[in-house]
């Protein structure tokens, strides 16, 4: 062989072999970035949002030991694990420990109808929506005095019938259906402000009910007749937002009688003539639960609402003169 066929070698461009190296390198993280994109059905490429957290059914735990109550409305408890209940026919507050056990009675002497009731700083606020007042004990059950009554040169006809706290001011927040408002009042029965008046349009009301504060002070309120939960800014100015109900036949209000906000933001509404509890948050329904029946976990014309200090929920059954109580739910995340 002449030396001019003889084979050369080529010799490889390591800038060109590092180039390819990096090219392979980000298909590759490109194939991932897709896969984990397509397989968490993330917006970036799904275009919809995530889910927000899941709630699941809470569990029933027990009820009360509740013979004796006759016509039961609203529930409050206090920090000492006790439960007040407004026993509507016995014209009395009955009071339970965390147990479901009876421990004490009063207001007899002073109430005529009592229909809902908060506990807050040593005190226990009732309203009578016959007699037209609001009174006030402590935790004992000693009367400390009339808060508010009708015919007061300031409130006119009232009838009380929901009632809430500010847990930073004391200042008490009332429903009324004989003029359809809601009336704010300081815990000694001075009248700050009022809003509402009957009718259907947003910001009116037809037999308001139970009503409810969240952690910005908005206001909550349950419009009875009109089926449906109104939120107000801290003054009641302005609707912020109104809840009727999911889209679904089973999942829309009817008669809602009371309203809780928890401390995690969602919206608990006892629904009466669906036996019903609905949570929502402020873009969905998000679960609910009960149904008619007795069984247990089975509601029958449910009205009050209430958490305790450990997240525990009691509802009042007027129909069957008991109070079921369930656990808080847990709260998953999904997609």
């Amino acid at each position: 062989m002449s030396e001019a066929e003889i084979p050369v070698e080529k010799k490889s461009d390591p800038k060109k072999h590092k180039y390819i190296q990096i090219v392979l390198g980000l298909l590759i993280a490109l194939v991932l970035l897709f896969l984990y994109l397509f397989l968490t059905k993330h917006p970036l490429l799904w275009n919809v949002p995530l889910l927000p957290d899941r709630m699941l059914t809470p569990d029933f735990l027990f009820h009360f030991d509740s013979a004796g109550l006759d016509t039961p409305r609203g529930v409050s408890s206090d920090p000492f694990d006790n439960v007040y209940v407004a026993d509507n026919r016995n014209r009395r507050v009955r009071v339970f420990d965390k147990n479901g056990r009876a421990v004490n009675d009063f207001g007899q002497e002073h109430l005529e109808a009592p229909f809902d009731l908060v506990a807050h700083n040593g005190a226990v606020f009732v309203t009578d929506h016959i007699a037209g007042m609001v009174q006030r004990f402590n935790f004992g059950g000693s009367h400390m005095g009339t808060i508010l009554a009708s015919g007061d040169e300031e409130l006119g006809l009232f009838r009380p019938t929901g009632i809430t706290t500010d847990p930073d001011t004391g200042n008490l927040y009332i429903t009324d259906i004989a003029e359809h408002r809601v009336v704010v009042s300081t815990r000694d029965g001075e009248v700050l402000f009022e809003f509402g008046g009957p009718g259907e349009a947003e910001g009116s009301f037809a037999f308001p009910g139970g009503v409810a504060l969240d952690a910005d002070k908005n206001i909550y309120v349950v419009d009875g007749n009109n089926a449906r939960v109104q939120v107000f800014n801290p003054d009641g100015t302005e609707v912020l937002y109104v809840i009727y109900g999911g889209r679904a036949d089973n999942e829309s209000l009817s008669r809602p009688g009371n309203v809780a906000v928890d401390r995690n933001g969602y919206i608990w509404i006892t629904d009466t003539f669906s036996h019903r509890v609905f949570v929502f948050d402020r873009e969905q329904l998000m679960i609910s639960f009960g149904g008619l029946g007795v069984e247990e976990g089975e509601l029958y014309f449910p009205f009050g609402l209430n958490f305790d200090e450990n997240g525990n929920i009691y509802v009042t059954e007027r129909a069957l003169d008991r109070i079921s109580v369930f656990g808080y739910p847990t709260l998953t995340t999904g997609r």
